[in-house]
């Protein structure tokens, strides 16, 4: 069975352009809700989060579905399976994030309202919440504002 090839192209209005909603990846990945947005921030700053990559992995998995119009909830085996570590890892990243005051966590011991009860069926998937996750990323983007403004300001008072 033959490989199917990717072919890259690197001007403007190719295959590529044609291809893909960004460039940076393959149309398939950005359509029917395949695509989360990133922050740049996020990526360049997280240091000023005082988090570590691991914690960024964990991020990542839990913004997925905040998203949508539904809370956040999961199973630790699952959020364990999609980083690649262990559960107790996976919940030990997370409780970090939450001393740090960016997540909060809520265990459920019974269904939401709304869901049917189904034998033999519990219902222990954790809530999460990334609102002082929010609230830090909007202060470290400000901020990052602010030296972007100070450093423009200095240049072209260098300039004159």
């Amino acid at each position: 069975m033959k490989k199917p090839t990717v072919r890259l192209a690197t001007k403007a209005g190719s295959d590529l352009d044609q291809q893909a909603g960004t460039v940076r990846w393959p149309k398939s990945c950005e359509s029917d809700g395949n695509f989360i947005k990133f922050p740049k921030i996020l990526a360049k700053r997280f240091f000023d989060l005082k988090i570590e990559p691991h914690h960024l992995l964990l991020i990542l998995m839990l913004k997925v579905d905040e998203y949508r119009d539904r809370k956040v909830r999961y199973y630790w085996e699952e959020l364990a399976q999609w980083c690649g570590r262990d559960r107790n890892t996976v919940r030990r990243w997370a409780y970090e994030l939450k001393k740090k005051g960016l997540l909060s966590i809520r265990t459920n011991r019974k269904l939401s309202q709304g869901e049917n009860p189904r034998p033999g069926h519990r219902n222990e998937r954790n809530e999460f919440e990334l609102t002082g996750l929010s609230v830090r990323l909007g202060r470290v983007q400000a901020a990052a504002d602010a030296e972007k403004n100070a450093r423009q300001k200095k240049s072209k008072a260098a300039e004159e």
